[in-house]
This record gives C-alpha cells, sequence and structure tokens, in this order.
C-alpha cells in the first residue's frame, strides 16, 4: 500500500463519514445516546426508517434484561418497526408494574400518565389502560385478578416480543455495512502501536491519546552522521519529515534529503540538489518541504523526492520559516523586518507583519495555529494574532538579540535563546519568564536554534563552540551528556537542532558540514 491511499481514504468524503459513523457508533457503547443522536443529525448519519442496526438489536435486549427501560426508548427513538407503539406500551407499562411492585408510586403515575396514556390504543389487551389506573388507587399489584400471574423479575416475554416484531428488520440491515463492536478503539490501539513500533527497543507505558508517543529516553550519544557533498559549507539547517526522513541545508545552496529505515537505524541521503543561493532554513512535513533562500527566494518542494513544486520571491533575505499546522500557509521573515505570510498552494503573499524595528531571526506557531511567535535582533519576542495580523503581545527581557524561540509541543511554553548567552523560558499562560539560564555561547553572525526535547522536560541548545547542550527546564541545569563526544559534528559551532516527531532522534546541523544524529541510550 502506497503512503496516498490511506491519505486519501482520510480526506474522501466516504472516509469523513465512516469516521463520524464510528464515533457515533463509540458514543453508543457508552451508553451516550442523546449526544451519538445529536451527531446523527448534525452529520446527516441517520439510517432510513424501518432499518434496525444488528448492534441496537443486541443493546435493547440487554437493556431489557436489565430492566433499563429509559435506554431502550432512546436507542429506538431513531428507528422504526412495525408494531413499535405495541412493544413500547408493553415495555411502559413492564416498567409501571415493577415500579407499583416496589411502592415507587409517585414515579409510576408519571410512567402512566406521560408514556402509556399516550399509548393506551396500543393495549395488547382491551381494558388494560384502565385497569392499570384502578392499581394506582389500591396500591399491591396482587389485588387486581388480572395481574395475579404477573412477575417481576421475568422480562423474557417482552424480549420475546421485541425480537419477533423486529426480526425482518434486522435481517434487512445484516447487507448493511456498519462497524464492528469497538472499531474505534481498536484502530486506536493500532495506532499507538505503531508509534510504539518507532521506538522498539523501549517498553512504553501509553498515558494519553492527545499527543504522539513520547519515550522516557533522551537522544545523548552520537548514532551516526550523515555528509552532504560540499563537506566545506555548514550545515545551516534541517527539518524532520517524518520520524525516519529529513531534509537539510547547507550555506551554499546544497539541499539533501535523507531516508531511514522503518525503525530509523540506519539514513541515507536519497538525493541532493543545489539551489546556488546561501540557504538559511528550512520546514517541513509529510506534505510539503519549504527553503529560505538569499534575495528573498522561497522554494517548495516534493518531500519525498525533493522535486521542485513552485517558488516565490519576497524582498530580502529569508533567515526563517514556518508552516501553519493545518493550512496552506507558510510564514516567512528575515532582513526586512517584516513577517510574511504566503498561500503555500499558489505562493502569493496574503498578508504582512509589521511592527520589528530589526530583522526577523525565527518564528513559531503554536498547534492550534491561531497565534505567531517571532524573534528579532531588535531583542523583543511578539505573539502575532494570525487572522488580523495585530501584535497582541510582547516579550522583552534579552540583553542582545534573539537567535532562535522554540514553543513547547503543547504550546505553554516558549524557550528563546540571545546573543547576550542567556537562554530563557516563558510561561504562555501568565505570559512571564520563568526561567533565565546563563551560559550560551552564542555570538556567531548565524544564528544559533533551540528545541524542546521529551516530554519537555528538556531543551536542546546549539552554541558557537560548546558543543551541543542540553538543559533541564525545572532545574535549569545543564545535562553533561554531549560533553564527552570529541567528534567534529560536536567541536564546530552548531547552528540547528531539531527533535524528531517521536523524540526517538535529535539532529544537529553544524560547520563541520555534516548532520549529526544522536540516540538515546540512558533512560531519564
Amino acid at each position: 500500500m502506497t503512503e496516498e491511499e490511506p491519505q486519501h481514504l482520510l480526506n474522501s468524503d466516504a472516509g469523513r463519514q465512516e469516521i463520524l459513523i464510528l464515533i457515533s457508533e463509540y458514543l453508543k457503547e457508552q451508553n451516550l445516546i442523546q449526544s451519538a443522536r445529536i451527531l446523527n443529525d448534525e452529520a446527516s448519519l441517520v439510517r432510513s426508517k424501518g432499518s434496525i442496526n444488528m448492534y441496537v438489536s443486541q443493546r435493547v435486549v440487554s437493556s431489557l434484561v436489565e430492566g433499563d427501560f429509559h435506554t431502550v426508548e432512546d436507542l429506538l427513538h431513531e428507528v422504526d418497526f412495525r408494531g413499535k407503539k405495541q412493544f413500547l406500551y408493553r415495555m411502559y407499562r413492564q416498567h409501571f408494574l415493577e415500579l407499583m411492585h416496589k411502592e415507587e408510586y409517585s414515579t409510576a403515575q408519571i410512567v402512566l400518565m406521560r408514556f402509556l396514556k399516550r399509548l393506551e390504543r396500543n393495549e395488547h389487551k382491551k381494558g388494560d389502560f384502565h385497569t392499570l389506573c384502578y392499581l394506582l388507587t389500591c396500591k399491591r399489584v396482587d389485588d387486581v385478578d388480572s395481574l395475579k400471574n404477573w412477575s417481576t423479575v421475568d422480562r423474557t416475554e417482552l424480549v420475546d416480543l421485541f425480537n419477533i416484531l423486529t426480526q425482518n428488520n434486522v435481517d434487512e440491515m445484516l447487507s448493511d455495512v456498519s462497524p464492528p463492536h469497538g472499531r474505534l478503539t481498536t484502530l486506536l490501539g493500532q495506532a499507538l502501536q505503531h508509534q510504539l513500533a518507532q521506538v522498539p527497543h523501549e517498553e512504553a507505558q501509553v498515558d494519553t491519546f492527545f499527543s504522539d508517543h513520547e519515550p522516557t529516553v533522551i537522544p545523548d550519544h552520537l548514532h551516526s552522521v550523515l555528509e552532504m557533498e560540499n563537506r566545506v559549507s555548514a550545515v545551516k539547517a534541517c527539518a524532520w519529515i517524518s520520524p525516519t526522513s529529513l531534509i537539510s541545508a547547507n550555506s551554499v545552496g546544497d539541499v539533501a534529503l535523507f531516508v531511514g529505515d522503518e525503525y530509523g537505524t540506519v539514513f541515507n541521503k536519497e538525493r541532493e540538489i543545489s539551489l546556488t543561493k546561501r540557504v538559511w532554513d528550512v520546514a517541513a512535513n509529510e506534505n510539503l518541504a519549504v527553503v529560505g533562500c538569499s534575495q528573498g527566494d522561497i522554494h517548495f518542494f516534493e518531500p519525498r523526492t525533493l522535486e521542485m513544486l513552485s517558488h516565490t520571491r519576497l524582498d530580502n533575505d529569508i533567515y526563517s520559516i514556518v508552516m501553519h499546522p493545518f493550512r496552506d500557509f507558510i510564514f516567512a521573515a528575515g532582513f526586512s523586518a517584516e513577517i510574511s505570510m504566503v498561500d503555500s498552494v499558489t505562493g502569493t503573499e496574503v498578508t504582512c507583519f509589521k511592527g520589528h524595528s530589526n530583522s526577523v531571526t525565527d518564528l513559531a506557531i503554536p498547534h492550534y495555529g491561531s497565534l505567531l511567535y517571532s524573534s528579532s535582533k531588535d531583542r523583543s519576542i511578539k505573539v502575532w494574532d494570525v487572522l488580523s495580523g495585530a501584535c497582541v503581545h510582547q516579550h522583552n527581557a534579552h540583553l542582545h538579540e534573539v537567535s532562535s524561540i522554540a514553543l513547547s509541543s503543547d504550546s505553554m511554553m516558549l524557550a528563546s535563546v540571545g546573543k547576550d548567552h542567556t537562554l530563557r523560558l516563558w510561561d504562555l499562560r501568565m505570559q512571564k519568564l520563568f526561567k533565565s539560564i546563563k551560559g550560551i555561547h552564542n555570538t556567531s553572525e548565524n544564528f544559533v536554534r533551540c528545541c524542546f526535547g521529551n516530554k519537555d522536560k528538556i531543551v536542546y541548545c546549539g552554541s558557537q563552540s560548546d558543543g551541543l547542550g542540553c538543559y533541564d527546564v525545572n532545574t535549569g541545569l545543564k545535562k553533561d551528556l554531549y560533553d564527552l563526544c570529541q567528534h567534529e559534528a560536536n567541536l564546530n559551532t552548531i547552528y540547528d537542532v531539531q527533535i524528531s516527531r517521536t523524540k526517538a532522534v535529535l539532529a544537529s546541523t553544524s560547520r563541520a558540514g555534516v548532520v549529526a544524529l544522536w540516540k538515546s541510550s540512558i533512560p531519564m
């Protein structure tokens, strides 16, 4: 199966409808009948009248046996079958008699007047409704001759009546396409197993569906070094396309695609192309790769082949590019101090964010996509409303230009690296600085980047000469994980650091002209 096939199903009308049906069936399995009914109404998922799903039929029978008559009514609300009103009368009659037997007279009267009264014409025996009314006055079921043989626990006659009345309807539905019981949870379980397969040597405990699984280890040793054709030029940026593929670019415009095996153990260079212009930043996902260059050039690529899709040009050098998490927009900024929102399909500039007084060095966008964060050589970090383009907040703490920013996976924290040799951590809920870490060697003319690591407890940071840095978010202390690595990939200036989606592999780019891949060996 190709990668396009499941994506095609997800994007098709039939696929979307099947997803909604899975959610509806799950709600019914959880006894959230009213919620399922609302979803069915809004999404037009209700099957035609006269059809009863086999699953619904089984639920009705089990609810009848348990005496859960309200659930039965909810289950049968959306369907119709011959004799339905007659069945409902018999069901409410059983409910009424059980309430009378338990001496819950007020509730029994409500059942009589609200439900049985409107179904009086469907009584199975003439005069039965009046007999029930009489029962309210005498209070005891045994005092009515016609009810002396009634049983409080034997509801099998009610189940038999339902099966007889609905047998034809259920048989007609057997040929209809409906999901098996528990299908949604089965698919979620398969998705979790697929995530865990990306880290095959770890025994993991998955504790949330809200984000991809992150291993309980941190990349702490050099696993492999990926070389580009031109080893003389520094590799300025890289971006993960998937957990097993990434794209990198060097200062002279060479762009390389590296693809790993199923578990990301061995990476090989798939293709390398040359753009002949200095590259400052790259961004990528499974659908698109974007490269920002000098002189305002932005190139769009097919990420699996590096085939050029389109090209556009802005006014000045592009220092940073970020992709909107779910819309066809990219944000590009650089020397001109302005941020451009560009349609990634047409390549046209949609709007421009103005407010910085010096070059914009880095961009970050949260997973919900309504805000945009930018750092600048003017020492500020600005927060923008994506829809209006207005600056809604500004963070000021760095004493020198800010070279990089990164958001945590839940978008609750922001990390920023400045040329004042500090790594600063911001609480975005309170909009305030909560930790400042000194000692980041960052005087390079180029940009030293940072990123969050495992469960947002770690921040990785490049440096001009101190190698790869790893800092604890809670304590602010540097973890001495990389100091012993004497490979040239860790001794030269490290410009960019990017962790894979599974948090199992860390990629760093350096002046040595290589991409270093770091993997985990020690539990956290």
